[in-house]
């Protein structure tokens, strides 16, 4: 009974986690992007990013969201909506949060944007 509750504990987290595709990765922290949120529209493509931080950042948060407008055509992109939390896995009480878009900003090559561009949009 402890063996099969275990199984489904870890079939279950799997699950959770199958969301989540990295797209970066450094000493500092980690990035995904949520799969089931990637929506396109033309040329351009919405989705929900998560940031994990290895240590708690000087604002004091762990985590950020961030929802993503990606121009797949002219490789450029915005952040919609971002949000830092106290926790990791975009959990706990938020501690930062802009509401506005920004400006829009171009892909460089080589970097995590990029990856996730190709990702995303497709080759």
């Amino acid at each position: 009974m402890k063996f099969l509750f275990s199984v489904l504990l870890l079939i279950c987290s799997a699950a959770v986690q199958a969301g989540l595709q990295q797209f970066g990765q450094s000493r500092e922290n980690t990035s995904y992007f949520e799969a089931s949120s990637v929506k396109h529209s033309g040329t351009q493509v919405r989705v929900w990013t998560l940031t994990e931080y290895r240590q708690i950042q000087k604002a004091g948060f762990l985590s950020t969201r961030s929802h993503k407008e990606i121009d797949c055509k002219n490789q450029q992109e915005r952040t919609l909506q971002f949000l830092a939390y106290a926790e990791n896995k975009g959990q706990g009480q938020v501690v930062a949060e802009i509401n506005e878009p920004n400006a829009w900003q171009p892909i460089v090559s080589g970097t995590r944007h990029s990856r996730l561009l190709m990702m995303v949009c497709g080759p």
